[in-house]
């Protein structure tokens, strides 16, 4: 009867949802917010039915990275003019701490909590946000949660909400002896805050919402991790797109829903426009007839027809599989049926107008200067591609003369160079595959597949296409180049060829054993990154007020060894030697030559594989290439540092921009998705036909890196 009366009592009706509180959560991993950015937000919240901010960033020295540390004066400015504008926005602040590597049962760890929470509630925060995700389990998790509640309400009559992020904050609120430890010792007034059945949740139904609720036996908070993007500076891709995937029935199971936001605090609004919508009214939402208001309300008038095409042709995220959202045709739907020969005069006006398109909306965002900053390498990148792809099509334009011909190569080389050195991926890679096609073409080679391997799998499943046209999917992982530190052209090789095994049923491998023959061939990109974040973080010391922390593990020096024996001349090898005469004798001229060849990887394997490289490996390699210009940059900079010369502020502004780039896994993520793709792929064609869906399930697990 208990359980009838719970589950009445959390059914969401629509009146009910739109008592939750709606908010936005600043807590991704990367650059924070500047105060002007938190007050835009704000007051842009207050304009689009949100009522909570939660101020939490994970890279914040306030936050996690130095919590005991006092707060500063600058710091209590800030906060002041963000309350400020909340207090007129009607928008509650939510203010959180991350008391990592604590010794929880110390009291001088509790008086550090309690004396800078102090701080915040005098300035008018009255809920507070003690996070303890991405930490190790703990029973002391709660114990330190109560007993800085307790202080704090001896030291202050104002009332406050409490809220708990777990160390286990996704899932069933099943976690073993942790999860009954926190139903039996966390103090009842705090609610706990979870990101739905996985980290990032692809759905969220109301029976989720229940059945954790239930389980936690406490008021839950949603922390939906969308759009969060951690560590997003220019490069990878935007989602801009709707929310999806989220019942209306889940919100009214929740006292809060608040949405992570990506370090582009403008162009987060897009997505999170939509979150809103959604929260206001679950049944009437229509994701694409909000993304095209969000457009409106971000742009404004002027920018709204030319920011939608750019939203649309960016909508699409992992949270939905890779999947198209539909919400009207795309340059992707031109470009794929084209081919040389045919009439191009479609092809060449879409592609003409999506060169102009940056231009002409950086024009129309004039005023908007924030926005149009950020959203500035995406911009630059989606002209750049749009213009060599219009070039190279009237290239394969016989009637063309010499001089159009001469102008054309010189606008495609331009314009194709620079976009190979940008770092941003936009309309989900569509135009870099047509520039890949046409390339193949152009020597008389196969081409890649039109259809993106996810599509081409999932058509397969349901019976839409036959054999010939999944075997020229598979194709294109075959063959392929190799480089130790790029592994993922041996993995995805490796992966087709286990696809094509399981669909003559044949087994092979168990999974365990294959992800460990997967992983071996991972150690000398894992080696040698963990080689430079070393030597980086030493190097830093000069130049970085808070330098980051790197050490190589004692296991990964024996494997390093035993690579120096058996491949002395393995780049990996290399690198370790290198290294160890640089610290030794101060001699760089080994180690310049590594970081060079590292720097120039990502140019000499596309003029020497061409279209050969599958587009979702590309910012692995470039990835490897920004290792070594950093790995260049550390040389100079510390060169100088022994000098007594000072760096320029623009030279430290530089370093610190592309170690924020390399510490990014943006953009990577393609290649994980395209493994675990053919993983789900290789279990369905093992199942038997009686059992098999028609509908492939390409979810993600729940920690995406476990694809590994």
């Amino acid at each position: 009867m208990r359980e009838i009366l719970f589950l009445l009592l959390m059914l969401g009706t629509g009146a009910e949802a739109a008592q939750t509180n709606r908010g936005v959560l600043e807590g991704f991993y990367g650059r924070p917010w500047s105060w002007s950015a938190r007050r835009s937000m704000v007051r842009w919240m207050g304009k689009n039915g949100f009522n909570l901010f939660v101020l939490a960033p994970k890279d914040d020295w306030a936050h996690r990275l130095r919590w005991r540390d006092p707060l500063t004066r600058e710091y209590f400015e800030g906060l002041s003019s963000l309350m400020a504008e909340a207090k007129i926005a009607g928008v509650r602040v939510a203010w959180g701490l991350q008391p990592r590597g604590a010794g929880w049962e110390k009291g001088i760890e509790v008086r550090a909590a309690v004396n800078k929470i102090v701080g915040v509630v005098d300035h008018g925060v009255d809920e507070i946000v003690l996070a303890f995700d991405d930490l190790e389990p703990n029973r002391k998790h709660f114990l330190f949660a109560n007993r800085v509640r307790e202080a704090l309400m001896a030291r202050t009559d104002r009332p406050l909400q409490w809220t708990f992020v777990p160390a286990v904050y996704w899932g069933e609120g099943v976690g073993g002896k942790y999860w009954e430890d926190l139903k039996r010792d966390l103090h009842p007034s705090f609610r706990v805050a979870w990101t739905g059945p996985q980290i990032l949740s692809r759905s969220i139904s109301e029976r989720d919402a229940l059945v954790f609720s239930k389980r936690a036996e406490r008021s839950v908070v949603m922390g939906d991790n969308f759009p969060v993007q951690d560590r997003l500076i220019d490069g990878g891709r935007l989602f801009l797109g709707p929310v999806s995937g989220r019942e209306g029935g889940a919100i009214g199971v929740h006292t809060a829903w608040v949405s992570n936001a990506t370090p582009l605090a403008e162009a987060s609004k897009a997505s999170l426009y939509s979150v809103g919508e959604f929260l206001r009214d679950p049944d009437a939402y229509d994701p694409c007839a909000v993304m095209r208001r969000s457009a409106h309300r971000l742009g404004g008038k002027r920018a709204a027809n030319r920011l939608g095409i750019f939203i649309r042709e960016n909508a699409a995220s992992w949270l939905a599989g890779g999947a198209d959202p539909g919400c009207g045709k795309r340059l992707a739907d031109v470009l794929r049926p084209y081919r040389p020969g045919r009439d191009a005069s479609e092809v060449l006006k879409r592609l003409r107008e999506a060169a102009q398109l940056p231009t002409r909306l950086r024009q129309d965002l004039r005023f908007q200067p924030a926005l149009r900053r950020e959203l500035a390498p995406w911009l630059r990148k989606f002209g750049d591609e749009a213009t060599a792809a219009a070039a190279a099509v009237e290239l394969f334009n016989e009637g063309v003369s010499q001089r159009r011909k001469a102008l054309l190569e010189r606008r495609f080389r331009l314009s194709k160079h620079r976009a190979d050195n940008n770092r941003a991926i936009v309309a989900d890679q569509e135009i870099t595959r047509f520039l890949s096609r046409l390339d193949a073409y152009k020597r008389g080679e196969q081409p890649q597949s039109v259809v993106p391997l996810n599509e081409r799998l999932r058509a397969a499943a349901a019976g839409e296409i036959g054999s010939p046209l999944l075997s020229v999917a598979l194709g294109q992982y075959e063959g392929l180049a190799r480089h130790e530190l790029v592994p993922w052209l041996e993995a995805l090789e490796m992966e087709v060829g286990r696809v094509r095994a399981r669909l003559e049923r044949r087994r092979g491998l168990s999974d365990r054993r294959w992800r460990w023959k997967i992983r071996w061939g991972f150690l000398p990109l894992i080696a040698s990154k963990t080689l430079m974040d070393a030597h980086f973080a030493e190097a830093e010391k000069g130049w970085v007020a808070r330098p980051q922390q790197a050490r190589v593990p004692f296991i990964l020096k024996i494997w390093l060894l035993w690579r120096s024996w058996t491949q002395p001349q393995s780049l990996t090898a290399r690198l370790w030697g290198s290294l160890a005469r640089y610290g030794q004798t101060g001699d760089a001229s080994d180690l310049k030559r590594v970081f060079n060849e590292l720097s120039v990887l990502p140019l000499v394997m596309r003029e020497r594989h061409r279209g050969r490289i599958p587009v979702e490996v590309l910012p692995w390699i470039d990835r490897v290439g920004d290792y070594g210009l950093l790995g260049l940059k550390s040389i100079r900079l510390a060169a100088l540092y022994r000098q007594g010369i000072g760096a320029h502020w623009v030279e430290r502004r530089d370093w610190a921009l592309l170690r924020e780039r390399v510490a990014s896994g943006n953009g990577l993520e393609m290649a994980l998705e395209t493994k675990h793709h053919l993983d789900a792929f290789g279990r369905w064609a093992l199942t038997p036909a009686a059992d098999r869906s028609a509908r492939l399930d390409l979810t993600l697990p729940v920690n995406p890196a476990d694809v590994l």
